[in-house]
């Protein structure tokens, strides 16, 4: 089925409680390509690593990771990701998680966002600006990126910008809670 122009496309996974995914079809028509992400998920002493971001003046928290270049496979490219963002070479795990649902890019309207997320390791330290703070930045302006954790007992959907970062959290507590348990 080819998306229809300016219609919105609702997703309510049953696990995901109140929250509603929307998407409203750009005004030129479908799609143009795909934009394939990837990111790790590292959780230290039951924190999970996040960035604050501002690309594009637009500021927005997600995990660290980004987008696949061509020729690269997914695990090379979140190894990039880490690399340039963290200084850090990682250990690429199983991926936990693939948005299901149709996702629309914030930046770009003919292209449609498909994330993999994969659990990681570092294999050194990290480094980077750290805050304790969201979106704590050094300076103003554009193209900024700090890093931060945030507490798996208070972790929320709306701790995160973007519809499919929120979509994983429900999953991700879950998984995190069930560790927990095994572990007791």
């Amino acid at each position: 089925m080819r998306p229809q122009q300016g219609k919105i496309y609702q997703n309510n996974e049953d696990n995901m409680g109140s929250f509603l995914h929307e998407v409203k079809v750009n005004t030129f028509g479908a799609m143009k390509r795909f934009n394939i992400r990837v990111y790790g998920i590292y959780i230290q002493k039951d924190y999970l690593l996040v960035t604050d971001e501002i690309r594009l003046n637009t500021p927005m928290t997600k995990l660290p990771g980004g987008g696949l270049k061509f020729g690269e496979g997914l695990e090379a490219a979140l190894k990039r990701e880490w690399l340039e963002e963290l200084e850090v070479e990682i250990e690429v795990g199983d991926i936990f998680y693939v948005n299901p649902f149709l996702q629309i890019s914030a930046f770009r309207p003919t292209d449609e966002v498909i994330c993999m997320y994969f659990w990681v390791k570092p294999l050194g330290p990290l480094r980077g600006t750290f805050r304790e703070k969201p979106m704590d930045f050094p300076h103003k302006g554009n193209d900024q990126q700090v890093f931060r954790w945030i507490d798996m007992q208070q972790l929320r959907p709306e701790d995160f910008t973007f519809p499919i970062d929120r979509s994983l959290v429900p999953k991700l507590k879950a998984a995190y809670q069930e560790t927990q348990a095994a572990k007791s």
